[in-house]
């Protein structure tokens, strides 16, 4: 039974029991897509935000890595500076040039009673004043430095009595050159 309705058709009931199941089932099907969609972006965002946090966590990192590796070098360069200067310390202690050795030197040739007053050097002289028991000691110890190989051309410069009251001898003066 056909019913018209301002000469419009009317669509049987079964036929628009049909339309609304299928209607309703699109619109659920629709929603369960949008919602599926909604929360495969939301995953994702969230992920976004994750990754980006890690990066910027990982970037302070690698800043403080690079200020502290730029440190690391930096020491490294000190310490390879201040090797070179030790070796040079160590190659000038260990050199028979030093005044420090000269000074070891003299002392070892100094017969006993003798005492080192002063001394002093230069790149290509010393001057030596002593104060020896007698004239022979000073004569022992010139003949003692000509044998060293950095002591050339030593001569007995003065030979007097010595005035010190409590120090009787005499008070000489070594002059010569170094080698080097």
């Amino acid at each position: 039974m056909k019913h018209h309705f301002n000469f419009v058709t009317s669509i049987p009931p079964a036929r628009q029991r049909e339309i609304g199941n299928w209607t309703r089932i699109t619109l659920l099907l629709l929603s369960g897509l949008l919602i599926t969609v909604i929360i495969s972006i939301s995953k994702q965002l969230l992920q976004l935000r994750e990754l980006q946090e890690e990066y910027n966590h990982v970037k302070n990192k690698a800043a403080g890595f690079t200020k502290t590796s730029e440190q690391h070098a930096q020491l490294k360069k000190e310490i390879a500076h201040y090797k070179k200067k030790l070796e040079k310390i160590a190659q000038i202690q260990a050199s028979s040039t030093t005044p420090a050795s000269y000074i070891k030197t003299i002392t070892a040739a100094l017969p006993s009673g003798t005492t080192l007053q002063s001394f002093m050097c230069t790149a290509k002289t010393i001057d030596l004043s002593l104060l020896c028991p007698d004239a022979a000691a000073a004569t022992t110890i010139i003949e003692k430095l000509a044998q060293y190989p950095q002591f050339e051309h030593l001569k007995l410069s003065t030979l007097q009595p010595s005035t010190l009251s409590n120090k009787p001898g005499y008070l000489v003066t070594i002059q010569g050159g170094i080698k080097g």
